[in-house]
């Protein structure tokens, strides 16, 4: 390495060089790296010496290729359902175009993929070869989107050591007056596919297949350091996203159509077992 440019500059510019998309070449006339040092182009040589074997732009191009192998590494650790799902050559493909479309920012790769399930809709072909627009992606967006919450939802914080509702209190309130306030780390999802069925026979160990698309609702939380999903009926993932601290059940006859605050009861209490509900209070009944 050359003495002339402080050791931060040039570290900056090997930075801009070896993580450009397009190689060392491109990335050494790059405007990040020519704002670090004025390279001409074909002169990597001044900040890059050769060796007996390699030119200056091979080294560097060692480490390009290990910068983006690493990175790749951390997107199948964190998608092992969906890299099973469209096997290796299609993973990586898709990863290295999101890695290049959304180079790293933050000082942890815990956050490297956020953005992965965007990318795939956002780069989702509209239509199959037939012409008409194929489904089967919708699947592979939703699994990608119920993966990196997995991963968020474990990272974030969970009920360990709160002090949370229990299914005394909950049937201690008459139920039209019941109020309940959902744990903070719960997570809802609507999907076209029954991705968490996939998700979970893949962590039993099973090799699962695509399957057809058939919608599905599902709760994420975490205790006891663990994810947990539950799958819920289209009803039941109505009144979870009215559980908002505020509305007693007696309201829920206006948004679910057909539900009886007795079965929406059994259902809070069925959540406080399950670890969903933070606390419930009596709150007024709410003319219906």
């Amino acid at each position: 390495m050359s003495g002339r440019a402080p050791l931060s500059v040039t570290q900056q510019w090997m930075y801009a060089a070896i993580t450009h998309p397009f190689g060392v070449g491109a990335g050494a006339e790059s405007p990040q790296a020519r704002d670090c040092l004025q390279i001409a182009p074909g002169q990597i040589g001044e900040i890059v010496t050769p060796s007996s074997t390699l030119t200056s732009e091979q080294r560097l191009s060692i480490y390009h290729r290990s910068y983006y192998a690493r990175l790749l590494e951390c997107m199948e650790s964190m998608f092992p359902a969906l890299l099973h799902a469209i096997g290796g050559d299609l993973f990586r493909r898709f990863a290295l175009g999101y890695l290049q479309a959304n180079p790293p920012e933050s000082y942890t790769l815990n956050r490297l993929a956020d953005h992965f399930p965007r990318y795939l809709a956002s780069t989702r072909p509209e239509a199959g070869p037939s012409g008409e627009r194929e489904t089967w992606p919708d699947f592979l967006i939703e699994l990608a989107a119920l993966e990196l919450a997995s991963l968020h939802t474990f990272d974030g914080p969970g009920v360990e050591g709160q002090r949370i509702a229990g299914v005394s209190q909950v049937l201690a309130i008459p139920s039209g007056r019941l109020v309940a306030t959902l744990v903070a780390c719960l997570r809802l999802f609507a999907f076209q596919y029954p991705v968490h069925a996939y998700l979970i026979s893949f962590r039993l160990g099973q090799a699962p297949e695509l399957p057809d698309a058939k919608p599905s609702f599902v709760a994420m939380t975490r205790s006891d350091y663990r994810v947990r999903m539950l799958e819920l009926s289209l009803s039941q993932y109505e009144v979870l996203q009215n559980l908002d601290g505020c509305k007693s059940l007696s309201s829920l006859p206006k948004i679910v159509p057909g539900l009886s605050q007795s079965v929406a009861a059994g259902w809070v209490a069925e959540w406080a077992l399950q670890g969903l509900i933070l606390n419930v209070t009596e709150g007024p009944l709410e003319e219906t």
